[in-house]
């Protein structure tokens, strides 16, 4: 495609702002569909990168959507926690998500030993989702 050199860099301006607005925009349909748990997120494009994205979000809107999924939202985002990062070369992709996994390992952990929680299917898949971070950071720290 020919561009006036004069006109690239205003093209360039452009697409850059595009690109951000549509960036933005998916990490704000990624957090919206959290709040429906884990399967409705899997489905969202944002999911589908395998670059780092679950830092793009604060461990306090984790804590709140996971505390709201029920045991098998949990359960299956653990699964996704464990998979994502039992790769040969996790530190090189996925390093930047290491305080975000550290955090929701925290949240879950308090979940899965606070006595408030009651015994059950749900206090079990938070132990699992500790588990599954605790593995998963043993590699990002490899």
């Amino acid at each position: 495609m020919f561009i006036n050199p004069k006109l690239k860099p205003i093209v360039e301006l452009v697409i850059s702002r595009l690109e951000k607005n549509t960036y933005e925009s998916d990490i704000k349909g990624f957090s919206l569909a959290l709040t429906h748990g884990w399967k409705e997120a899997e489905k969202h494009k944002l999911n589908q990168r395998s670059e780092p994205f679950l830092n793009l979000l604060p461990i306090s809107h984790w804590e709140e959507v996971i505390g709201n999924w029920n045991e098998v939202a949990i359960a299956q985002f653990a699964d996704f926690i464990h998979h994502r990062y039992n790769v040969k070369h996790a530190p090189n992709y996925f390093g930047e998500e290491l305080l975000c996994i550290e955090g929701i390992k925290d949240f879950a952990y308090f979940n899965s030993t606070n006595r408030t929680v009651p015994h059950g299917v749900k206090k079990g898949s938070f132990t699992r989702l500790f588990l599954a971070c605790e593995a998963s950071l043993k590699s990002l720290n490899a």
